[in-house]
C-alpha cells in the first residue's frame, strides 16, 4: 500500500497514564511494533508525571498501520513493566498520526478516498509536461524555435497538457537544476528537451540527465573518433531518465528528428514502457531516419568511379578553396559536422562574416587526389550557398530603414539539410529567421482556416502558453478581430502596401496599434523597404529576395 507524506507532524503525546521506573526502550518498542515499523524509529522524547511523548522518526507511512491503532497501542503499552493505561488515559496526535484515533470502518473508507485521491493526482501529474529548448542560439533569437510548438501539438492531441519552458543556455548545472526544478518544486510528470545531445564541448543535456539519474538510459545514435573535427565526445545520444515517478526525455534539436522522436515517445508512454525500452523505441526510429538521410548507396558510383581515376595517385595532395568574386563567407562552422569531409585535413583561413573578393583563399584543405577531386562536391555548394545568402541579406540590412526588422521566414520552404546553411547566413547578415525575439506562435493562412477562424486561431494560439500570437490577415476588419482576440503580431502578408496602410490606420484609430508588432510579407523587394516603414510595418519578412541569392563563386585550385 502507498505511503503517505507524515509533512512534519510526527509526534505521539499520551496523557493521564502512569510511569514509575519505566524503561523507555521498551516503551518505544512497544509503539514501534504496534505501528508496524523499525524499533529504532520511534524515539520517547519526554516522560514525566502523567505525560509521555515520542517522536516518529519516519517522513512516511501506511495509513493502515495507523487507522484504528489506539486501542492496540493502549494494551501494548499496558504490558510494559511501569506503565499504567486507565480510562482516563488519552492519545494526541496530528495530522496522518491522527489517523490513530479513528474508528476503523471509517478509516478505511477515508484510506480508500484518499488513494482515489492520490491516484488521481498522479494521473494528472503525469499528463503534464514542461518542454525546453537548448542553446544560445534559441535564447539569442538567432534561430527560432519550432519544437516546442510541434511538441505541444502532437502531446496536446493526446491528452497532455503541455508548458512551454524557456530555452536554456549549454550548461550542464543550470539545465540539471532547471529539469530537477520542473519536477520537484513545479509538479511536472514530463520533462522534454531539444539540442543538446551532440558530439560538441557544448552539447550537455544527455550528461544533465545522467546527473539526474545516474541509470539514465541514453543510446547511441551515431558514433564518432573522439577528437575528430569538432567531436569532444564519442558520438550522439539521446536520453531517457526518471526522478520519482516523473520521466526526463532528451531529443535532439532539429525540427525534422523532433518530429520522429515524439511520435515514438507517445507511442512508448502509450505501451507503458519503462526508461530502457523507451530510449531504444526512440533511438531506433532516429538511427533509422538518420541512416537514410545520408543516402550512402547514392554516392558508391560516384565514390568508386572518382577511386578508379585517381586512386594510383600517390601521396598527399594540397589544394585551396578561393573565392572568384567578392561577397560575405558563412558556413565554415558547420565543415566539421560533414562526415563526407572527414577523411581531410583543412585549415579556416578567414572567419565567417568576412568580406572577400576574387582570389581570397579561404579554406586549405589536405587529402589525396581523390579525396581532394571528391571534396567539391561538399565543399562548393554548401559554402556557395551559405555565402550567397549571406551577401544578398548584408545588402538589405544595409538599405533597412530605421525602426524596421528585418526577417526572413522563408526558410520553412526550404529543404531540411539546407535550413543550417540558410541560418548561417542570416547569422552573418545580422538577419533573424524570425519576425520577433524570443517564443511566440506563429498562425499562418492554412492554420487560421483549419482552426475557424481568426478569433478562434488566436484562442488556440494562446492556450499554448508558448509567447504572444502572430496571425496573417489580409484586410483591416481581420486585423480588428485579431487585435481584439489578443493578437501580439499582425502580419499582413497580401505583397500590398496599401493593405499594410489601412491595416495600420485601422488599429491606431482603435487604440490597438501601440500593444501590437505590425509586420509585413509578400514578395517584398529591395526598393520597397522606404514605403513599407513609412505605411507602418514594424517588421518585415523578406522571402524569395534572399532566398533567391545566386550562390558566391567558390573554386577550389589544387597547387
Amino acid at each position: 500500500m502507498e505511503e503517505f507524506e507524515l509533512l512534519e507532524k510526527t509526534e505521539l503525546r499520551i496523557e493521564n497514564l502512569g510511569l514509575r521506573n519505566v524503561n523507555l526502550t521498551e516503551v518505544a518498542n512497544a509503539v514501534a511494533d504496534t505501528l508496524e515499523i523499525d524499533r529504532n524509529e520511534v524515539l520517547v522524547i519526554d516522560a514525566r508525571g502523567n505525560l509521555l511523548t515520542l517522536d516518529i522518526m519516519r517522513d512516511q507511512m501506511r495509513p493502515s498501520a495507523l487507522v484504528g491503532k489506539q486501542h492496540e497501542l493502549f494494551l501494548a503499552l499496558d504490558k510494559v513493566v511501569g506503565v499504567s493505561i486507565s480510562d482516563e488515559t488519552t492519545l494526541c496526535s496530528e495530522g496522518i498520526l491522527g489517523w490513530i484515533l479513528v474508528d476503523q470502518e471509517q478509516g478505511r473508507q477515508s484510506i480508500t478516498q484518499g488513494q482515489e485521491i492520490a491516484a488521481n493526482l498522479r494521473s494528472a501529474i503525469a499528463r503534464r509536461v514542461i518542454v525546453f529548448a537548448t542553446g544560445p542560439e534559441v535564447i539569442g533569437g538567432e534561430i527560432e524555435d519550432t519544437n516546442t510548438p510541434t511538441i505541444a501539438a502532437a502531446l496536446t492531441s493526446e491528452g497532455y497538457r503541455v508548458t512551454a519552458g524557456g530555452p536554456l543556455d549549454d550548461d550542464i548545472d543550470t539545465i540539471a537544476g532547471t529539469l530537477g526544478s520542473a519536477i520537484r518544486d513545479r509538479g511536472f510528470g514530463v520533462v522534454i528537451t531539444t539540442g543538446g545531445v551532440g558530439a560538441e564541448t557544448k552539447d550537455k543535456t544527455v550528461e544533465a540527465l545522467e546527473m539526474l539519474d545516474k541509470d539514465a538510459s541514453t543510446p547511441y545514435l551515431a558514433k564518432f573518433e573522439k577528437g575528430q573535427g569538432r567531436h569532444a565526445k564519442d558520438g550522439i545520444r539521446i536520453g531517457v531518465a526518471e526522478l520519482g515517478e516523473a520521466l526526463l526525455v532528451a531529443l535532439p534539436g532539429p525540427n525534422d528528428e523532433v518530429v520522429v522522436g515524439i511520435q515514438a515517445l507517445i507511442k512508448g508512454l502509450i505501451a507503458g514502457e519503462g526508461k530502457q525500452l523507451l530510449a531504444e523505441r526512440i533511438a531506433g526510429v532516429l538511427r533509422k531516419r538518420m541512416s537514410g538521410v545520408h543516402h550512402k548507396q547514392e554516392h558508391h558510383s560516384s565514390h568508386s568511379l572518382s577511386q578508379a581515376i585517381f586512386g594510383s595517385t600517390p601521396g598527399l595532395k594540397e589544394c585551396f578553396l578561393e573565392a572568384t568574386e567578392s561577397g560575405l563567407i558563412a558556413g565554415l562552422e558547420l565543415l566539421g559536422q560533414d562526415s563526407n569531409l572527414k577523411s581531410l585535413q583543412w585549415q579556416i583561413l578567414v572567419e565567417d562574416g568576412m568580406e572577400v573578393s576574387e582570389g581570397t583563399r579561404i579554406v586549405r584543405v589536405e587529402g589525396t587526389a581523390s579525396e581532394l577531386d571528391r571534396a567539391e562536391d561538399y565543399l562548393l555548394g554548401p559554402l556557395g550557398f551559405a555565402s550567397g545568402i549571406a551577401t544578398q541579406a548584408a545588402i538589405f540590412k544595409a538599405a533597412c530603414p530605421l525602426g524596421l526588422s528585418l526577417a526572413c521566414g522563408g526558410w520553412k520552404k526550404l529543404p531540411a539539410a539546407m535550413k543550417p546553411l540558410l541560418r548561417e547566413g542570416l547569422k552573418v547578415a545580422g538577419i533573424f529567421p524570425r519576425l520577433v525575439a524570443g517564443d511566440f506562435v506563429y498562425i499562418g493562412k492554412n492554420g487560421v482556416k483549419l482552426l475557424g477562424g481568426v478569433v478562434a486561431a488566436i484562442e488556440k494560439g494562446r492556450s499554448i502558453d508558448h509567447g504572444p500570437v502572430s496571425i496573417q490577415v489580409s484586410s483591416a476588419e481581420e486585423s480588428l478581430f485579431a487585435a481584439e482576440a489578443g493578437a501580439g503580431i499582425i502580419m499582413v502578408d497580401t505583397g500590398k502596401v496599401d493593405d499594410l496602410q489601412e491595416v495600420n490606420r485601422a488599429l491606431a484609430a482603435n487604440n490597438f496599434r501601440h500593444s501590437i508588432v505590425l509586420a509585413f510579407g509578400g514578395g517584398v523587394q529591395l526598393d520597397q523597404l522606404d514605403d513599407v516603414r513609412s505605411a507602418g510595418a514594424d517588421a518585415v519578412d523578406i522571402g524569395r529576395a534572399i532566398l533567391d541569392a545566386p550562390l558566391l563563386d567558390l573554386r577550389i585550385r589544387v597547387v
